[in-house]
């Protein structure tokens, strides 16, 4: 099976989900780990071996998703998203 057919958003599967409303993803095509948002927000985001972005596991407090939401914003290429479990921006 193709890496698409298994990650069909083109996302990185360490995005971070658990029973709060909310997800934390970074696309895995879209990332030029340049590591902005590693530097705005460490405590969510850390920088992989391959070089790209990658979303620590965390519990996803307020506290998380606002510094999430400022690495979102800092992004160059827009490659982080931060979602209700709904699917909303938030």
């Amino acid at each position: 099976m193709n890496d698409e057919a298994q990650n069909p958003n083109n996302q990185n599967d360490d995005s971070n989900q658990d029973n709060n409303s909310s997800k934390i993803t970074v696309s895995a095509d879209t990332c030029i780990g340049c590591g902005i948002c590693a530097n705005v927000a460490s405590e969510v985001f850390e920088m992989g071996e391959d070089g790209k972005s990658h979303v620590k596991p965390n519990d996803e407090s307020a506290e998380i998703i606002e510094k999430a939401n400022g690495a979102k914003e800092a992004c160059p290429v827009d490659a982080i998203a931060v979602e209700e479990v709904d699917g909303q921006e938030l």
